[in-house]
């Protein structure tokens, strides 16, 4: 009987510990994304990821990953495959690029 409550006790930890290392290295943060990951990317507080492009003043150009305030509709800790984006024929070293619902001309 004995066992069996060990046994039980060393599953639920076991369990909980596997739940909580896979949240802890979910998350999505825009911020620490690099550049080749960045667009099309949905950070772990539901908003979607942009990559600016910064001058420094030396003039060297620095590209930077950056949580929008633009909120993805149903997705959370998303980054889109390589071959999804190739296969929409879009690039995802574009600048400041972000899908939005189309809007009706007035």
């Amino acid at each position: 009987m004995a066992s069996l409550y060990n046994l039980n006790t060393l599953a639920i930890v076991a369990f909980a510990l596997a739940f909580l290392v896979q949240v802890s290295l979910g998350d999505i943060a825009c911020e620490n994304l690099n550049e080749d990951s960045c667009a099309l990317a949905i950070s772990s507080t539901g908003k979607r990821c942009v990559l600016e492009k910064h001058l420094r003043r030396s003039g060297e150009e620095v590209y930077i990953c950056r949580t929008s305030e633009i909120e993805a509709d149903k997705l959370k800790d998303w980054i889109e495959t390589d071959e999804c984006i190739g296969g929409c024929g879009v690039d995802r070293n574009a600048l400041n690029f972000m899908i939005a619902p189309a809007v009706p001309p007035f």
